[in-house]
């Protein structure tokens, strides 16, 4: 009897800790864009929660599917989604997942890991440099507008909103295309949402506010998530109950994350996500270091 009380119980911990470690991410996610399998994998593969790495990927991107689709929804009901441009990046990279996925599922644990923690690391900095550009040219910007205002010349520019709104032309389909395959491939082996991915490739090819870029992002990678978290439940890798307390928890932390979010200004916003990459980007540094040594000493290179 004391026996299967005390299983109840420490199984019970074991679901009120996922619900909580699923609202952490899912409010990181939904407030900076990111985070969540940064906040998800390294929790539940330690010692307490004793995931593998694909199980925890499965746990991750099921969550992510329910974060996504609450963040998503929130920015598109304040307009902040252009549905266009997400469609021409998620359609493609629904098919890059496929061939992600299979490549995983052949990898070991620790080579998961590392590859994880090693792109994070290479990642991360070069999303903080192309978000130190855009702010540096949103305030090169905000100065010669306000020279105009000052000179009484009206501004010509049309919003960042309405001209990355106008439908996008063949050349610009055929680079999102690539992009949504090459999206869609790298996230399922990572087992990460790519929201940031996204959100530096329309940083980079647009002039679009923040807000928006963000938005977008979550729509386009909401797609290729979904279907990683299935075919990963289908093929017996992801603790279902488990997965379902994470993602529980991170529907709720996404909708306060992009709802204290709509509130930030645009330079708010992007000083917040820049924060994040730094606290996220050491730990990845740190961990990816880890990997290495333990993979040379068990040399399955």
């Amino acid at each position: 009897s004391n026996k299967y009380m005390n299983m109840a119980i420490v199984g019970a911990k074991r679901y009120i800790a996922a619900t909580g470690i699923g609202f952490t991410a899912g409010f990181t996610l939904g407030l900076c864009g990111w985070g969540g399998a940064q906040v998800i994998k390294p929790a539940l593969t330690s010692g307490y929660m004793g995931l593998s790495q694909l199980s925890a990927s499965g746990c991750s991107l099921t969550s992510l599917s329910g974060a996504a689709t609450v963040g998503a929804t929130k920015f598109y009901m304040d307009d902040q989604v252009d549905l266009k441009r997400a469609i021409s990046i998620a359609v493609p990279s629904m098919f890059g997942v496929r061939m992600g996925l299979r490549m995983a599922q052949k990898m070991s644990s620790e080579l998961q890991a590392l590859i994880f923690n090693g792109m994070s690391v290479i990642l991360i900095p070069s999303y903080f440099l192309i978000q130190q550009r855009a702010l540096k040219n949103d305030e090169t910007e905000t100065g010669i507008n306000e020279e105009r205002t000052n000179e009484g010349v009206s501004s010509l520019s049309s919003s960042a909103s309405s001209s990355f709104l106008v439908s996008t032309d063949y050349i610009s389909l055929a680079k999102n295309s690539v992009f949504g395959g090459c999206l869609g491939m790298l996230t399922s082996i990572m087992g990460v949402g790519g929201v940031p991915l996204v959100m530096s490739y329309l940083t980079l090819t647009s002039d679009c506010p923040h807000h928006l870029i963000q938005g977008t992002a979550m729509a386009a990678c909401l797609p290729p998530v979904l279907i990683s978290a299935l075919s990963l439940g289908f093929s017996g890798h992801t603790p279902l109950a488990l997965a379902a307390s994470v993602a529980l928890g991170s529907m709720a932390g996404s909708f306060g994350g992009a709802h204290f979010a709509l509130h930030l200004s645009e330079n708010q916003l992007r000083q917040v996500y820049m924060a994040s990459l730094v606290v996220l980007g050491g730990r990845s540094l740190v961990a990816s270091l880890g990997n290495v040594s333990r993979l040379m000493k068990m040399k399955k290179w």
